[in-house]
């Protein structure tokens, strides 16, 4: 959304990566768009355990970033340092890098209507997936089973076994 960004302002502006202050994700997007920054922040939904219970969250597809839309010529780097939840712009010597338009719209392409980012392919028996949430996070296994469009079977590797998982499709990342 450009919020108060004028149609002039908007053709002029380029994408910037920001990062984020640690857990402000939601403040800094509140915070520019209230200022009339058009933002970008990509989710994803993770499984998250607290104690016995399991829960799937949305969470930033690239935590610790978010994108911002400028005209820089207008000088906005500084107001957009001192948002609230912004710790620095990501730059390249002095001056902000600038993030392809093309980036910006083929990660857009692949979110839905909530920002929430799709898996680019469609999940297989035999991939290799490493899962991103839960009491086993970071391990990585081979799908065994596809059991609807919400959970898969897994064998996980674990230290010199193997065990059979069954996790939340939004709880993996496929390995290259």
């Amino acid at each position: 959304m450009a919020g108060f960004m004028s149609e002039r302002k908007l053709a002029e502006a380029e994408w910037y990566l920001a990062q984020l202050k640690p857990n402000c994700a939601q403040i800094a997007k509140r915070n520019l768009e209230q200022q009339g920054f058009e933002v970008f922040l990509p989710l994803e939904r993770r499984s998250r355990t607290t104690g016995r219970k399991s829960a799937v969250e949305a969470r930033p597809y690239f935590p610790g970033y978010i994108f911002v839309a400028a005209a820089m010529r207008a000088a906005p780097a500084r107001s957009i340092r001192s948002t609230q939840g912004i710790a620095q712009l990501v730059s390249f010597g002095t001056a902000p890098a600038k993030v392809p338009d093309e980036l910006i719209d083929a990660l857009k392409q692949h979110c839905d209507e909530e920002g929430i980012f799709a898996p680019m392919e469609e999940l297989k028996i035999g991939d290799r997936v490493q899962l991103v949430g839960g009491p086993f996070a970071d391990l990585v296994g081979e799908i065994q089973r596809l059991a609807g469009s919400q959970r898969v079977w897994l064998l996980l590797e674990r230290l010199e076994n193997a065990a059979p998982v069954s996790v939340a499709h939004a709880s993996i990342r496929v390995l290259g």
